[in-house]
């Protein structure tokens, strides 16, 4: 299962850094949920379920951008 390692460790993970604007750090967060988003449907059970697991991340991060 996928450990939360907190929000910081999320960002880095999408190759997000502290020094972007909050649009540049938006339109990371769109491609990767995008690219994660179109492998949920993988046949590969694993790769699915960490795809649904990447993709989720994604949109949490972007939703805490705007709070």
């Amino acid at each position: 299962k996928f450990v939360d390692f907190g929000k910081q460790a999320g960002e880095s993970i999408f190759g997000i850094t502290k020094e972007m604007s909050i649009e540049e750090k938006e339109k990371t967060l769109r491609k990767e949920y995008s690219r994660w988003n179109a492998l949920t449907n993988n046949s590969d059970k694993l790769i699915r379920e960490r795809a649904r697991e990447m993709r989720d991340l994604a949109a949490k991060i972007r939703s805490d951008l705007n709070k």
